[in-house]
């Protein structure tokens, strides 16, 4: 238990100290230290893998989901929410959040709708309503396309 309990704490402390890179505006030093965590991780074997290490991975994928977005590498980060959602945590509102957003910068209307409807089935109403600003967008450009869609019908 020990052995899980260490491998815990440094990554939390390793974590934090790449948290600081990142509240400092150094997303290149913070990319590199996250995907360094992650590979570390990755190395750890399946019988010391818990809940609190695998929400630890979450949050580093999260973070460094940040850095990318930061460093306009919206692809890049995709990749890192979409292995939140569909590996470790499929209620983790944020990453639908970023995936949403992503999309509608992108103008992919039907991909950010894909991932609201995904978001609205595995998350809670308190999770989604904390992201008001790209509901409002999501809905309002779910709206504007289905206006059109409609015209067109006619």
């Amino acid at each position: 238990m020990e052995s899980k309990d260490l491998k815990l704490n440094q990554i939390i402390e390793e974590k934090n100290k790449v948290n600081e890179l990142t509240k400092n505006g150094n997303f290149i030093q913070a990319e590199k230290g996250y995907l360094d965590i992650i590979e570390k991780i990755n190395k750890i074997s399946k019988e010391d893998l818990n809940n609190d290490i695998l929400n630890q991975k979450k949050l580093v994928f999260s973070n460094l989901c940040l850095v990318l977005n930061k460093q306009n590498k919206s692809k890049e980060a995709k990749k890192y929410d979409l292995e939140i959602i569909n590996k470790i945590d499929k209620k983790f509102s944020k990453s639908y959040a970023r995936l949403i957003n992503t999309y509608l910068n992108e103008n992919n209307i039907t991909m950010a709708r894909y991932y609201y409807s995904l978001m609205k089935a595995n998350c809670s109403n308190d999770e989604i309503n904390k992201f008001p600003e790209i509901i409002i967008k999501v809905d309002k450009e779910i709206k504007k396309k289905d206006s059109l869609l409609f015209q067109n019908i006619n």
